[in-house]
């Protein structure tokens, strides 16, 4: 990010900002206002906006420290993966790469480098697949982020990429 002048997280949070309007990933409702059962239930349907509240719950959690961050960004990281796979627009794929990397620097934070590079990894993958769908913004932010990546999360990437492709040919 030494082009950008930021980390991988920061160049995703601003993407989001830019397409979302929002500084982070967060509740589009007021969960204070809205029980959470009613989010589980969204949430136990299918229903994308039920994931990506949840996602946006825990990630809040995090950052107000409710629950360690580590934990708080996994349940968001996945939250946010079902909200993408379910509804396929590219403002939840930035909020699942910004989380992802969110949940990556509180691994680097806690020590577990080698988790926080298969966060990584999984980030550079997706940002990848959406550069190669013709995302440009996403391409860029990928060459400007890369000489920051370590050996291991590009390792990861190819490895996830590959799988992928293997796995949509069979």
């Amino acid at each position: 990010m030494q082009k950008a002048g930021c980390s991988v997280s920061e160049y995703l949070r601003s993407i989001v900002r830019d397409h979302v309007g929002l500084c982070d990933p967060a509740p589009s409702f007021d969960i204070a206002a809205t029980p959470a059962k009613s989010i589980h239930e969204l949430a136990s349907r299918g229903d994308a906006r039920g994931f990506a509240e949840l996602a946006g719950l825990h990630h809040q959690r995090g950052l107000a420290g409710v629950e360690p961050a580590i934990i708080a960004y996994a349940r968001a990281v996945d939250y946010a993966r079902l909200a993408a796979a379910a509804r396929g627009d590219r403002q939840d794929w930035l909020a699942f790469l910004y989380l992802l990397e969110q949940h990556a620097s509180a691994l680097r934070e806690a020590g577990l480098g080698d988790l926080a590079d298969m966060a990584s990894g999984e980030a550079v993958a997706i940002a990848e697949f959406m550069a190669d769908d013709g995302d440009d913004e996403i391409a860029d932010m990928l060459a400007s982020t890369a000489d920051n990546l370590t050996p291991k999360a590009l390792t990861v990437a190819r490895e996830l990429r590959d799988h992928a492709k293997g796995a949509l040919t069979c």
